[in-house]
């Protein structure tokens, strides 16, 4: 489950009802049996469902891998030195932060820009602070958490 692949779940009722289920994996197939011989016919009857389920979701991420690694091959080298550190910062950074970290000013890059809204790797976060009356904000830029895993094994295992 920790991988987030699809799981096939084998339930005996009289142990535990499927209602009973944590609510985060409602998504997944749940299989009651209450005998031998249910649990023998049951993956039958639903292992065809299972493996549509497995087959797209494999197609999905063959999908988005293909699409971001098109996007990686895209970049500046400006750009990608920023998504690398941001990867490897593996956290919320502050434009401060990313300014000191790579020379830039984070409002003003063009490199910036592109990763956030052309590309989509990163995500900008603005948080309000107050002090004595005067409201301003922090901007900081993590990776989107859709693309971290990718762009981890894409940016870093083809450098090894």
């Amino acid at each position: 489950m920790g991988l987030g692949k699809p799981i096939l779940y084998l339930v005996t009722p009289n142990k535990r009802k499927s209602k009973d289920l944590p609510f985060d994996i409602s998504h997944e197939i749940v299989i009651e049996h209450t005998s031998r011989e249910e649990l023998n016919n049951a993956p039958q009857r639903e292992a065809p469902s299972f493996l549509e389920k497995v087959r797209l979701y494999s197609e999905f991420l063959y999908g988005l891998r293909a699409q971001v690694k098109e996007k990686l091959n895209a970049l500046k080298d400006k750009e990608r030195e920023i998504l690398e550190r941001l990867l490897i910062e593996n956290r919320r950074v502050d434009e401060g932060a990313l300014a000191d970290l790579l020379g830039i000013s984070a409002d003003k890059s063009e490199e910036i820009r592109n990763l956030e809204r052309r590309y989509g790797f990163i995500r900008k976060q603005a948080e309000r602070f107050h002090n004595r009356g005067r409201a301003y904000d922090i901007h900081s830029f993590e990776i989107h958490p859709n693309y971290r895993e990718i762009l981890e094994e894409l940016v870093f295992k083809t450098k090894q």
